[in-house]
């Protein structure tokens, strides 16, 4: 007889683990449910990009309507109208935090003539450059049509917290749904292991039962029928509730199976809480480098300004000197070294040494020839305001030509400067 004790211990013969055919099919639920998950995350992603793009859509479609609402006066409409999408769209904190592209097209109401094309404003054609017929001209062009493309970049701002939010979303979905499975599936290993518990007490008190019965057998005639047929139902009974154990055993490892499977997927919830934080990282890396970008390109806007402001200077004072002395050629590579005296006094002194050497070129005291310059080049010094210098050489025309202003701790870049000047051309006969 079979002791119901060693049931935990032991296997019988009708036991049989699961089969490879239910691991497979296990394998390829968890599969199914993961991809399902991730097909989820990319549907709802591009839903939610969509979303985004449609209402910011609406959004500037108002803005820009307002701002081409303009009245005709002298000043071309072009640029009143960039002007007021400059500031109500380009430093909108849509385009300049979270990266929306927003295109705008004007066109005329005569259907033909572009007024304002993405940033730019198109040149209009006049008869004549009067501000009457200048301003009838824009009355006929307003009010425009304005056409606009709403649209969010990847790898911007607005893009990767929409991502990130519904990856949170779904890796939270992944480990709610795991943790639920495990719960069931733990109840489910508890109720089967407390029902075998009770039919293994059952089944050892019909043991004892047996056990007594067969002593009194011994003890009393063995041929008396009616203690054969109790022996026999008892014994049925003891099948009977064997074949349950092996029933309950059976199921208790199913549901160690399926906790296994639990187990897996708790894992790969792990594994995926692991790359959203890789991912995070990621993104906060790449957002750091975006203002890191947006700070320089302030940078050199703020330098091309600068630069714009510099040029008009250098054109003015071009002409200023070619008509005050017209003895001289100033390059403007010397103008520009000029400007960036700063001192008015240091620009009062370099004019008097200019003016000098246009006046009385042979009576001017030099310091020295230049040397360390090629054979071609007759590089002269006048020295100005303590430790500055002008570097200047005779023309073929015979005036005398500036090349650049510089000063003791700038020698060896004035220096490299001069030797690149080309050899001059000879004239023809």
């Amino acid at each position: 007889m079979t002791d119901p004790r060693s049931i935990d211990n032991e296997t019988t013969d009708d036991e049989a683990p699961p089969s490879n055919a239910q691991v497979s099919l296990d394998r390829i639920e968890s599969f199914l449910l993961v991809f399902s998950a991730v097909m989820m995350f990319v549907f709802f992603y591009l839903s939610s990009m969509q979303a985004a793009e449609d209402y910011l859509q609406l959004q500037f479609q108002q803005i820009v309507s307002d701002a081409i609402r303009v009245e005709a006066s002298s000043q071309p409409p072009g640029e009143t109208i960039r002007d007021k999408l400059f500031d109500s769209v380009d430093t909108s904190d849509w385009v300049r935090f979270w990266g929306v592209k927003v295109d705008v097209e004007i066109l005329a109401r005569d259907n033909a003539t572009w007024l304002y094309i993405n940033g730019r404003t198109q040149p209009l054609h006049y008869p004549k450059r009067e501000p009457e017929i200048m301003r009838e001209i824009h009355a006929e062009l307003l009010p425009g049509a304005a056409t606009v493309d709403t649209s969010i970049g990847h790898n911007t701002m607005l893009s990767n917290s929409i991502l990130l939010v519904n990856a949170t979303l779904l890796f939270t979905g992944l480990f709610v749904y795991t943790r639920r499975v495990a719960r069931l599936q733990n109840a489910e290993l508890d109720e089967a292991r407390e029902s075998r518990d009770l039919a293994a007490i059952k089944a050892r008190r019909i043991e004892k039962e047996i056990e007594s019965v067969q002593e009194l057998l011994r003890e009393v005639e063995p041929a008396k029928q009616e203690h054969n047929e109790v022996v026999s139902r008892l014994q049925s009974e003891q099948q009977g509730l064997q074949a349950k154990l092996d029933v309950l055993a059976a199921r208790e490892l199913e549901l160690r199976g399926r906790a296994d499977r639990a187990a897996v997927l708790e894992r790969d919830g792990l594994a995926l809480d692991e790359l959203l934080e890789e991912a995070t990282n990621d993104l906060n890396a790449r957002n750091a480098r975006i203002r890191e970008l947006e700070t320089s390109l302030k940078r050199v806007r703020k330098n091309a300004g600068a630069s714009v402001g510099k040029s008009k200077e250098i054109e003015s004072l071009t002409k200023r000197f070619g008509t005050l002395y017209p003895n001289l050629e100033i390059d403007e590579r010397a103008i520009a070294d000029m400007i960036d005296l700063q001192d008015e006094t240091t620009r009062l002194r370099f004019e008097a040494a200019i003016k000098r050497l246009g006046e009385e070129a042979d009576n001017l005291i030099v310091r020295r020839k230049v040397g360390g310059l090629p054979p071609h080049l007759s590089i002269y010094e006048l020295g100005f305001a303590g430790k500055r210098r002008i570097y200047y050489s005779r023309a073929a025309n015979g005036r005398f030509r500036i090349h650049l202003i510089g000063a003791k701790n700038t020698q060896r870049t004035d220096l490299d400067y001069l030797a690149r000047i080309p050899r001059p051309r000879a004239r023809s006969g």
